[in-house]
């Protein structure tokens, strides 16, 4: 196109240069205005796809390299699982965090409400409970608690149960407990309601804690003194209880006071603006009342004193006419009088 071609014997002044600059300007537009038209053609070329490229492919999209981040969420996934599989794995005590014997008794552990249950049976599953208990405290120690060891290292070992066994052993655990506690729900609605309130009240009244011995003495055998002494003490520990609440509020009295102090102030100087401003719209609404009633009574009064007015008016006008009239009289016989002096 020649855009970079020097310009030879274009002038020395500016409107030559102007010519010039618009002669190629016009040269370039005829050279472009003849290059042919753009023209959006594209050709795609797919490749045939065969069994072999098919395995090929997918031999390869299995050897793709996993993102780390997938990676790590598979992870954490999979030790989370791992974490509440091993979970439900322990017993209920030490899931729920329920406390545990600190030594162990000697005897069958095991009580069966069926006398038809053997003793053979019961020692079993005492045998059970205690190498759970034996295998709870090894694994499981709990804090500040001396540690059960047992005598042999065989009582403190549990045979690897199956995951599925255990499961369906908790279903049917679940299934006898709902049994039991809808045999008792049924029990206690045959029993009749105030019959276990008394049954209640008087287990309740036949005990009394007694707080300078620390435990529950049958009512009857509270003397007179024990009595007073029982009183004193529950006066003076609820003494103790309220000087700590007083304390305990004071201190939050306190720290409120700083908290909400701005709050306070706030709210105390918008409830001084609402006054004022709520004594300001009281005024509004006498005065408003006021010249509304003070208007309607001159809407309804206006008529009576324009009819007044034109009364008035009308009552004028009769004096003024006659008054024209006299005044008429008086001239003509002031007029007449000096005619005849001026005769004579």
């Amino acid at each position: 196109l020649g855009l970079n071609t020097p310009i030879h014997d274009v002038g020395t002044t500016a409107r030559e240069h102007k010519v010039a600059a618009r002669g190629l300007r016009e040269q370039l537009a005829l050279k472009l205005a003849k290059l042919p038209a753009p023209k959006n053609e594209l050709e795609i070329v797919v490749p045939e796809i065969t069994p072999e490229s098919e395995n090929l492919g997918s031999g390869s999209a299995a050897q793709a390299v996993e993102d780390q981040a997938d990676v790590e969420r598979r992870m954490e996934r999979m030790r989370i699982e791992e974490a509440e599989l091993e979970m439900r794995r322990r017993t209920k005590c030490v899931q729920l965090g329920l406390p545990r014997p600190n030594a162990m008794p000697a005897g069958t552990l095991a009580v069966a409400a069926d006398p038809s249950i053997s003793e053979a049976v019961l020692g079993l599953i005492s045998d059970e409970m205690r190498a759970l208990m034996l295998c709870d405290a090894m694994k499981y120690p709990v804090p500040d608690m001396p540690l059960l060891r047992p005598t042999h290292p065989s009582e403190a070992q549990l045979d690897d149960i199956a995951d599925s066994l255990m499961e369906s052993a908790r279903l049917l655990v679940d299934e006898e407990m709902n049994s039991i506690r809808d045999d008792v729900r049924e029990l206690y609605q045959q029993l009749a309601k105030p019959a276990s309130l008394d049954a209640w009240q008087t287990a309740e009244g036949a005990e009394t804690w007694l707080p300078q011995a620390k435990r529950f003495v049958a009512t009857d055998r509270v003397s007179d003194a024990e009595w007073i002494e029982k009183h004193r003490l529950d006066l003076a520990s609820r003494r103790e209880l309220m000087a700590e609440e007083a304390a305990r509020a004071g201190k939050i009295e306190k720290k409120l006071g700083v908290t909400l102090g701005g709050y306070q102030a706030r709210s105390k100087a918008l409830d001084s603006k609402i006054a004022e401003a709520y004594k300001a719209f009281e005024q509004a609404r006498l005065d408003s009342e006021a010249f509304s009633a003070l208007y309607a009574a001159e809407q309804a009064i206006i008529p009576a004193r324009i009819e007044k007015a034109q009364a008035e008016l009308r009552k004028v006008e009769t004096r003024e006419s006659q008054l024209q009239g006299e005044y008429k009289e008086l001239i003509e016989r002031r007029n007449a009088l000096a005619a005849a002096a001026g005769d004579s």
